[in-house]
């Protein structure tokens, strides 16, 4: 019958153990060596940095303790997923992009144009009335329009009777309340309405040329003559 050394089986366990303990001394520098290969001074590791890195880690593996199968399928799956996410970003942000610049052609067409936008200031031309509306949050059975000169006193005022809630049009052809024809030039608009026989101040939209148009963070904004940049959402119409 043969016999085991004890000498012989300790220095046999201890090889072993001084073997894996290499082992995993060589597998943590492979992985560091390729943790550093990946970063190159890098500040995050992409797909490509990702995979080598699994790979690597697979190469050197402890053969005496093997990757976990679970925890290779969850890497896996987290190299998916990163590749996933990755992928619909790069998508969304086209397109953005692509959207943004639709909207900002579109909004080139605006330029020249009239649209009817909330303010107070408006200008009476030649050729043109000066128009607008009023902003009625209910009912009235009283609405009057004020038009001033730039000094501030009222050359016309429109009564324009009980209006139903909502945006109510008016228009002004420069007749002043004398009689006159008044100048062409920029004109301050004011306007009232009747709540329980009570005056109201109500907001005023005008008609304004479109000068320019930008893109921003907030979306397209109009450059509106008299008035001033406003974004395309405030704006009531297009005249």
């Amino acid at each position: 019958m043969s016999t085991i050394n004890p000498t012989s089986s300790n220095a046999f366990a201890n090889a072993a153990g001084s073997s894996s303990q290499a082992s995993a001394a060589s597998q943590a520098s492979a992985n560091d060596q390729a943790l550093s290969a990946a970063l190159n001074g890098k500040q995050a590791l992409t797909q490509g940095d990702f995979l080598k890195l699994l790979v690597t880690q697979v190469q050197n593996q402890d053969p005496t303790k093997p990757m976990d199968s679970t925890q290779f399928v969850s890497q896996l799956a987290q190299f998916s997923s990163l590749a996933g996410i990755t992928s619909l970003n790069t998508t969304m942000t086209g397109v953005s992009n692509s959207m943004q610049t639709s909207q900002l052609l579109q909004g080139t067409a605006l330029v020249g144009q009239d649209v009817l936008a909330p303010g107070s200031v408006a200008d009476l031309t030649s050729t043109t009335p000066l128009m607008g509306a009023v902003t009625l949050p209910a009912s009235s059975n009283g609405v009057t329009v004020k038009i001033a000169d730039t000094s501030g006193n009222v050359v016309q005022s429109i009564n324009l009777g009980s209006q139903q809630a909502g945006n109510v049009s008016f228009s002004w052809d420069g007749m002043q309340a004398n009689g006159k024809t008044a100048p062409v030039g920029t004109y301050q608009i004011s306007a009232s309405y009747l709540q329980n026989n009570q005056p109201v101040n109500a907001t005023t939209l005008v008609a304004a040329r479109v000068n320019s148009v930008a893109l921003g963070s907030s979306g397209l904004s109009l450059e509106l003559q008299n008035i001033g940049t406003m974004n395309l959402s405030q704006v009531s119409m297009i005249l």
